[in-house]
């Protein structure tokens, strides 16, 4: 059995905590991984977005909520965080 935890769960947890610097290492090296997709760069997306960083989200922005199941995805995750 395998307790490492995600990078998914590693990031929610920072994401709740509001811990931003760690929310940014985090949310790079998941989206570069093969579990990538738009919760990782919905979480890179808020980052920049808290940064100041507009230019960045906005390049971030159609990798985190492209499609109707992006968004239904990242909504969810959200969600459960609240």
């Amino acid at each position: 059995m395998n307790d490492t935890p995600t990078y998914e769960e590693l990031v929610r947890n920072a994401l709740v905590q509001g811990d931003w610097p760690r929310v940014l290492i985090l949310a790079q090296q998941w989206s570069q991984g093969p579990a990538s997709g738009p919760r990782a760069f919905f979480a890179l997306n808020v980052v920049h977005l808290i940064q100041g960083e507009f230019a960045l989200a906005w390049k971030l922005h159609g990798k985190a909520l492209e499609s109707e199941s992006d968004i239904t995805e990242v909504r969810e995750w959200i969600e459960d965080m609240k």
